[in-house]
Order: structure tokens, then C-alpha cells, then sequence
């Protein structure tokens, strides 16, 4: 409430293993004959440990098993439902978020939305230039719990709860910015990329720094590649050193990510040597 003798205490999202005790509590009520598997600590990891969506979750093993819920969580926000009785601001976690979010001012909805690009968080810098962030509306997000802050090796970080960040993704979308705003994160991060490259060798806090931007990183690749093949190229060359030097060798060989595919369709000679030399496989491109 902002008063004189306010005492601020964060709640945090449960512990593993509160987390699992909590799901599996619940699921036993619906279902008495309900075992935990290993995929019950998985499922409470990609819900946050939060303690709504945990309930809601166990709800459904009237129908589904836990290794079922996990395949579907990409639907999280609708597929987990509370009982018939349970407040309709609790009913689903999209309810839940999306009361806390109508309730917030124009600014700070322009800003939750804004701030999902980001993948793994994002200093105060990042957020000014990119989702044209300032410290006020920042600062009424994190009090709402709707953003948080931790610290890290190269200072705070400002992220979301995942199960938040969908739906502020969500919102993004609907806003009609997404594309300008996936484009200044891509921008942002592959500058990074292509700066630290002749620094990576002998300067330990350029590999901390995209140690801590590494999602980022890997998120401006994948947006990258539907239209700036060259950039993509520029930029995994420019991670050649963080990739070896981390232990990342499989990152410039997975099949799988959406800039690899792109870079696998080049006519090219030079792109094509690159995809077949060792790991990480971009030397031929630098």
C-alpha cells in the first residue's frame, strides 16, 4: 500500500519438494489411488512451484496422468481448472493473471506485455531500451508480483514466472507490437553477440556477462533466422569462442533450433562448410 511503516515481505514460489507434497496431496484427493512418478517433480518445475497452479494441475489427474499434463503444458493457462465452487478469479490461471492484469493501469499493461520478449530476464538497461521501460512502472510491476528481481553476476535481474510471461506474451501479440518488439530484442542481443567476440579469449566478464544473456541470445538467433540469414551467420561465428569455451558444443550443432534449420537451407558454399565443420561447427564461417 506504500504507507509509512510498511514492511515488504516476498513470498516466494514453493521449495521442490513442498511442491511435489502439495501436488500429490491434492491429486490424492480427487483420485485416492494416485502414485507420484518422476514426472510429478518435472510438472512442478515447469508450474513455477506455485501453489495455484499446482492445485489446479492435481485437478486435472481425474483425467490425465502427470506425464500426460506434461505433454499439454503448453496449454497451461486454460487446460488447468479449479472446482466449480472455486472463486472465479481462481478458476484458471489464466483467470487468476488476467484479473491481476486488468487491474493494472494502460502504462503498466503496455510494459508487462513488452517485458515477455525477454527470455531469462533482462537488466534495467535492456528493459529501458527495448520495452521503453522506466523506473516507475517498473517498480509497480515487481510490487504486484507481477515481475521479480534477483541478482546475478553483472547485477539485478528482472524476469517473469513463466506461467506469466505466456500470457504477457499473449497480450503482446494482441497488441500489435510483437514483431517491432521481437525485432529490438534481436537487435539488441546479436550487437551483443557480434561486441563480445574479440573480447571472449582473454576477458573473463564478457563470457559472464553472456553467460547471464545466454537465453537471450539464443531467443535473437531464433527470430533472427526467419529473415536476416547474414546476421545469423555473423552472430554464431561471433559465439564460436563462448560456445567452446563453455561447454556449449552441441548449440551450433542441434538440428532442432530454428536458426540452424535456416542456416542448413543455404545455397551457399561457405554456410554449407560451416554446418559440416567440427563442433561448434561455425569456424569456416568466420
Amino acid at each position: 500500500m506504500r504507507v509509512q511503516g510498511e514492511q515488504t515481505y516476498p513470498v516466494p514460489p514453493l521449495a521442490e519438494g513442498d511442491g511435489e507434497a502439495l501436488f500429490s496431496a491434492r491429486a490424492r484427493a480427487v483420485d485416492p489411488s494416485f502414485t507420484a512418478s518422476e514426472a510429478v517433480g518435472e510438472l512442478c518445475l515447469r508450474l513455477d512451484e506455485l501453489p495455484l497452479a499446482l492445485e489446479l494441475a492435481a485437478a486435472r489427474t481425474a483425467l490425465f496422468s502427470p506425464e500426460q499434463l506434461l505433454e499439454r503444458l503448453s496449454e497451461r493457462l486454460d487446460l488447468l481448472k479449479g472446482a466449480r465452487d472455486a472463486d472465479p478469479r481462481q478458476r484458471t490461471l489464466r483467470a487468476t493473471i488476467e484479473w491481476s492484469y486488468d487491474l493494472l493501469p494502460e502504462e503498466e499493461q503496455r510494459l508487462f506485455a513488452r517485458l515477455s520478449v525477454f527470455a531469462g530476464g533482462c537488466s534495467y538497461e535492456a528493459a529501458e531500451e527495448i520495452a521503453d521501460a522506466d523506473a516507475d512502472t517498473l517498480q509497480s510491476l515487481l510490487d504486484k508480483s507481477l515481475l521479480r528481481k534477483r541478482e546475478s553476476a553483472v547485477g539485478p535481474r528482472y524476469w517473469m514466472l513463466e506461467t506469466i510471461r505466456e500470457y504477457a506474451a499473449e497480450r503482446l501479440n494482441a497488441s500489435g507490437y510483437a514483431e517491432e518488439l521481437h525485432g529490438r530484442h534481436t537487435e539488441h542481443f546479436l550487437a551483443l553477440a557480434e561486441e563480445a567476440e574479440p573480447h571472449l579469449v582473454r576477458d573473463a566478464e564478457w563470457l559472464v556477462r553472456l553467460d547471464v544473456e545466454v537465453d537471450n541470445v539464443r531467443s535473437a538467433l531464433d527470430f533472427a533466422a526467419a529473415g536476416e540469414t547474414q546476421r545469423v551467420l555473423r552472430a554464431t561465428a561471433a559465439l564460436h569462442d563462448f560456445w567452446i569455451t563453455r561447454g556449449y558444443v552441441s548449440e551450433g550443432r542441434d538440428s532442432r533450433t530454428p536458426w540452424r534449420q535456416t542456416l542448413s537451407r543455404l545455397p551457399h558454399a561457405a554456410a554449407r562448410s560451416s554446418l559440416r565443420a567440427p563442433p561448434p561447427s561455425f569456424q569456416a564461417t568466420r
